[in-house]
């Protein structure tokens, strides 16, 4: 808030309060309405966020719409809206996530106890 009030880098009033502090920076990063980052995508799909960093990495997800000068990619709303609904994710039926492949995610709700031992895998829909 002061850096943007008197125009300055957040860097800037860092070095300049130093003396006086330490002031810890905010955790949480705050995403510009109408945008999703990573980890709002995670939570859409309800799967982790190192999933959707392999798929942005493998070229699954649609290119960013915007990426910030420090390096943190957004994309709009309606982009993400418009990929899920043609990218043929199956839902989970165990967990409620959208997944490329439910047999193989439902293989580690058994590998953590989340199905009974012995309950195969279900396929469902047409993943």
């Amino acid at each position: 808030a002061i850096a943007a009030e008197h125009v300055v880098t957040i860097g800037k009033v860092a070095t300049a309060t130093q003396p006086y502090g330490p002031f810890p920076r905010p955790r949480h990063r705050v995403t510009p309405e109408g945008m999703y980052c990573r980890n709002d995508i995670a939570r859409l799909l309800r799967i982790p966020d190192p999933t959707v960093l392999a798929w942005e990495r493998r070229g699954y997800l649609p290119l960013p719409d915007v990426t910030t000068s420090s390096g943190r990619r957004l994309w709009k709303t309606t982009t993400v809206d418009t990929w899920v609904s043609g990218a043929g994710l199956a839902t989970c039926p165990t967990c409620g996530a959208r997944v490329r492949d439910v047999l193989r995610h439902q293989v580690k709700h058994q590998e953590r106890g989340a199905l009974p031992p012995g309950h195969p895998p279900r396929r469902r829909g047409g993943a």
